[in-house]
């Protein structure tokens, strides 16, 4: 039986957790973790490594079973701590398998003191508690199944894990409008693609564009067509034979104007 490694999600707003798992890598997974034991699910199925990674073995149907168990009572925590806390932004509970353990998330954009909560929760129910504060992304990656201004399910929702820094100056260099509505996301901040798609960009910008001479194995060409999709270039030589080829085999040579017109009026 071939060991995998495994990248395990707990919660939808924490970072996958590394762990060994002899066997098929499919279906829920049960580990020991710093909170406890966990029921979790693989989201990622990477090569061995060296590095040694605790173990996770499957789920069980009793897993299961009690795993459902919890998520009602974390429930039914959620609903009596916003009874006891109405103006407290409460947005999420869970508790861990062996039960040891609850944990609360909330969401508010200033500091708050919730250790009377954190105390009458304790003195409720006898658990150890955990509150946690979500900021606006946090929180829209937390509810889930949001849908972007593209259409398609939020990127934080769907895989992201790690937010990246985002600037407006991100938004400027790629040419996009500034209201707004147009360059921010559900949760009311800069839209995280603006920073994945920049390096991209950068590329796109980095190519040769229509009209311009180049370089390349074949000799010096001027760029005709470029498809972005397939990443070729559509040239014509000197002789106004015109063939495509990998944009990475064009470089770049004589790109202002008056080069260009001198080029064209003798060319080499």
């Amino acid at each position: 039986m071939s060991a995998h490694q495994v990248g395990v999600e707990f919660q939808r707003t924490e970072p996958l957790v590394p762990f060994w798992l002899e066997g098929e890598p499919r279906g829920p997974v049960v580990a020991e973790t710093p909170r406890g034991r966990q029921l979790g699910w693989i989201r990622e199925v990477q090569k061995r490594a060296d590095k040694p990674f605790p173990s996770c073995r499957p789920a069980t149907v009793e897993d299961l079973r009690l795993h459902q168990q919890r998520k009602l009572f974390a429930a039914e925590v959620l609903a009596w701590a916003r009874r006891q806390q109405p103006g407290f932004a409460l947005e999420s509970a869970y508790q861990v398998l062996d039960g040891e353990l609850l944990v609360l998330h909330f969401h508010s954009v200033e500091r708050v003191d919730f250790r009377p909560l954190v105390k009458a929760l304790a003195q409720q129910y006898r658990k150890k508690i955990e509150l946690f504060q979500l900021n606006s992304r946090r929180r829209v990656q937390d509810h889930g199944a949001a849908l972007g201004r593209c259409g398609l399910e939020c990127c934080c929702t769907a895989w992201l894990r790690e937010f990246p820094s985002v600037s407006v100056r991100l938004a400027e260099e790629q040419g996009l409008q500034m209201q707004p509505e147009a360059i921010t996301g559900v949760c009311g901040r800069l839209l995280c693609c603006l920073r994945y798609e920049y390096d991209d960009f950068l590329q796109q910008r980095a190519q040769p564009q229509v009209g311009e001479w180049v370089d390349t194995p074949q000799g010096r060409v001027r760029v005709v067509g470029v498809d972005e999709h397939t990443r070729t270039l559509r040239v014509e030589n000197q002789e106004g034979h015109v063939f495509s080829i990998p944009s990475g085999r064009a470089k770049k040579s004589g790109t202002c104007r008056s080069c260009q017109q001198g080029t064209e009026e003798s060319p080499l």
